[in-house]
């Protein structure tokens, strides 16, 4: 079984998922554990929690690489009855590493949103805005589908593409509405809504849409504005496309195995309506 420092698995992560490509409010990177560990396994999820953490003590890992910093909310204790200051504990106990690529992994060229804009089966990619002029790395994406889809079937195509949750995928605009260009947000991306590429596009692509934000939309175009079709999928299942291709950078890397975590970190467990409820 190969087995390599952890500080060579950070020293590899920081070049993939450069940390100077975070937001000054981000927080990624080592959370916890010793640059001299030996780490032969590796588990990737998009968030820590309790059944991540037990899932890689069952699996004898001894790292957690994530897209959500374990540290991302301040912990002002690590008292086992405490969140998330309790996690780190167990961790620390466990002695398994945390690590996090969050908003760099974002911004990174072959990262967080050009997974999702692959998913979209999109080309001629760029980001929404880059680091530098004509650079390919910077938060969100844009690009085109390779023939125009009524929304409704780019909708369908996505579900596929993306692991089921309790939610699904929320969709306005006409379901025959032709598609062609299109933008994205992976993650939290209702910012980008005023963004004029985002205006001008077909359709775009976020998570974690407020009523406010989503109803906005709807009245510019039922005013005659230009406004796209909106597609609001699951955070988690948004974000959960890029572990496959981060293992698969790590382990090309370093020979190390890696293990997708088999947890869904989705907050939602089921919904009633449309006739399963009172």
């Amino acid at each position: 079984m190969v087995s390599r420092p952890l500080g060579t698995i950070v020293d590899l992560a920081n070049r993939l998922w450069p940390p100077a490509l975070a937001e000054e409010w981000d927080n990624p990177g080592l959370a916890l554990g010793s640059l001299d560990a030996e780490i032969s396994r590796i588990l990737l999820a998009v968030d820590v929690t309790p059944s991540v953490l037990e899932e890689a003590r069952a699996s004898e890992c001894q790292l957690i690489l994530t897209h959500h910093p374990s540290l991302f909310r301040q912990a002002g204790t690590l008292r086992q009855d405490s969140w998330p200051g309790g996690l780190l504990s167990r961790a620390a106990e466990e002695r398994i590493a945390l690590f996090s690529a969050h908003t760099n992994a974002d911004a990174a060229e072959d990262g967080v949103n050009d997974a999702l804009a692959l998913a979209l089966g999109l080309s001629q990619t760029h980001p929404l805005h880059p680091v530098k002029p004509q650079d390919r790395t910077g938060i969100g994406r844009r690009g085109i589908l390779s023939r125009p889809a009524p929304l409704v079937q780019v909708a369908h195509d996505l579900a596929r593409a993306l692991p089921g949750t309790a939610a699904g995928i929320l969709v306005q605009g006409c379901p025959d509405r032709p598609i062609r260009s299109v933008t994205l947000c992976s993650g939290s991306g209702a910012d980008f809504l005023s963004d004029p590429a985002v205006r001008l596009s077909d359709l775009y692509v976020t998570s974690d849409l407020k009523h406010h934000e989503a109803l906005d939309v709807r009245s510019a175009g039922e005013l005659g504005l230009r406004a796209p079709a909106l597609i609001c999928v699951s955070h988690w299942a948004g974000e959960s496309l890029w572990l496959t291709r981060a293992a698969a950078a790590i382990s090309r890397e370093t020979g190390i195995e890696c293990i997708l975590s088999a947890q869904r970190t989705d907050p939602w467990d089921f919904r009633v309506g449309d006739g399963d409820g009172e």
